[in-house]
């Protein structure tokens, strides 16, 4: 089965980023949920409808570290093509292209984290809004 892809524009351009392998993505966001958990708790907590998953990962990118961040962008850079070719079709393929224009890489890597884990937090922000309901019923 071939993995999902989807086509995202930053600053004109449009980068076709694919699901990373089930593994990897599992690995990564055990890391990553111990930065958002706090986020995700006070979400569920606060019983607040509409919050939205950019909020919870924008709220949350400031707790990255340096080694997260590059394992991130490494896993995404692989998963990533532009006009076809990988970001990362060579060692310094990436660098070139985002080289200053380092708000861009943050918005291209906010992308990919969000495409990657749309399903589990919006699915954990469904279920905490429907607990909040169903104990207020």
């Amino acid at each position: 089965m071939r993995r999902q892809s989807s086509p995202i524009t930053i600053d004109g351009v449009e980068y076709r980023i694919t699901a990373l392998p089930a593994t990897k993505s599992r690995k990564l966001f055990l890391r990553l949920g111990k930065i958002i958990a706090p986020a995700l708790g006070m979400a569920a907590a606060s019983g607040e409808k509409g919050l939205k998953i950019d909020d919870l990962l924008r709220d949350s990118l400031a707790d990255l570290d340096e080694a997260l961040v590059d394992d991130l962008c490494d896993a995404f850079a692989q998963e990533t093509q532009i006009d076809g070719v990988p970001l990362i079709a060579d060692a310094r393929r990436f660098d070139e292209h985002f080289s200053g224009k380092i708000w861009s890489m943050y918005k291209w890597l906010f992308e990919c984290l969000k495409w990657e884990y749309e399903d589990f937090l919006s699915g954990f922000l469904a279920s905490s809004n429907q607990g909040e309901e169903s104990k207020q019923a």
